[in-house]
């Protein structure tokens, strides 16, 4: 068996609880940026997290980054670093991506 067994589960109601633990208030403005695989296994994924926060931030304020790549140069990428000649390439992907987005959006 090449997977790993699932040992813990966590839950909405367990982030809920470990939110309030850490004094934060349904009124409270929470900056939040996770990395999925601390969280051992999550029924619903990124959607619990979301949900729990909603729900806990109340009357609060959510604030989450986004770091997209289409959003930065690949000239400047580091991590990880693209090859010379694969820089336009990526712009023109990254071009049309953009523009089609942006044309569904006008539909």
């Amino acid at each position: 068996m090449s997977e790993k067994l699932i040992e813990t589960v966590v839950t909405k109601n367990d982030l809920k609880f470990a939110l309030k633990h850490l004094g934060v208030k349904s009124s409270d403005a929470c900056l939040v940026h996770t990395a999925m695989s601390k969280l051992q296994y999550l029924p619903g994924g990124s959607e619990t997290i979301v949900k729990a926060l909603e729900e806990t931030l109340v009357n609060g304020t959510l604030m989450m980054p986004s770091q997209v790549s289409m959003n930065c140069d690949p000239a400047t990428w580091e991590y990880p670093p693209v090859r010379k000649d694969l820089i336009q390439v990526i712009q023109d992907a990254q071009c049309h991506l953009t523009m089609r987005k942006h044309l569904q959006l006008k539909v």
